[in-house]
């Protein structure tokens, strides 16, 4: 069932990879309601990417590649 999950979590990072990679600069707004996640999820989701470096934030609430 981890593995389920963790399959999971990989699907979502992605999609808010090459969602931010093709409207980049973008709101983390536009990223939940695009994805039509809820806004705890998509945050915990960019803030594990922010912190892993793979999204940059910019002072704008906006999120980079």
């Amino acid at each position: 069932m981890s593995k389920e999950k963790d399959t999971g979590k990989i699907g979502i990072e992605e999609k808010i990879i090459s969602f931010v990679n093709e409207e980049q600069p973008v709101y983390m707004g536009e990223i939940f309601k695009e994805l039509r996640i809820s806004q705890t999820k998509g945050l915990s989701y960019v803030i594990s990417l922010i912190n892993q470096g793979k999204l940059s934030y910019a002072s704008n609430n906006q999120v980079l590649i």
